[in-house]
């Protein structure tokens, strides 16, 4: 006889706060986080990861960080970034300068477009 086979979405799947935490009470009520996996969605692992999360949040766990801790990392991680990518458009100014020779029209739109997004000391 074949194994019904289970459907899961292959992305991740962002639930809300209430339904994780509803779960995260469940699972600490004793229920069977394979149960609990089977009757709702999430991977048991990810109620695992839940479960895990709430207790570094509540500061019982130093090996991990807190939501407001991984919140800052990632606001953090997101500002370097764009840092990053703030450099580039003079990058790109030089090369349509230095590189070889170009048509002035296309330096001037290259520049023209880049304004609004760069003060002119970056170009």
């Amino acid at each position: 006889m074949m194994q019904k086979s289970v459907c899961r979405p292959a992305a991740r799947t962002h639930y809300p706060v209430e339904f994780r935490e509803r779960l995260v009470v469940l699972a600490r009520v004793s229920h069977s986080i394979e149960r609990l996996a089977r009757q709702y969605d999430p991977f048991a692992a990810t109620i695992h990861d839940w479960i895990r999360q709430g207790v570094a949040d509540e500061g019982a766990r130093d090996d991990r960080l807190t939501g407001t801790e991984l919140d800052e990392l990632h606001l953090r991680r997101r500002e370097v970034n764009q840092l990053r990518q703030g450099s580039r458009p003079a990058v790109k100014a030089r090369g349509l300068i230095c590189t070889r020779r170009r048509v002035i029209a296309e330096v001037i739109n290259f520049m023209t477009a880049k304004q609004a997004e760069y003060s002119i000391q970056l170009m």
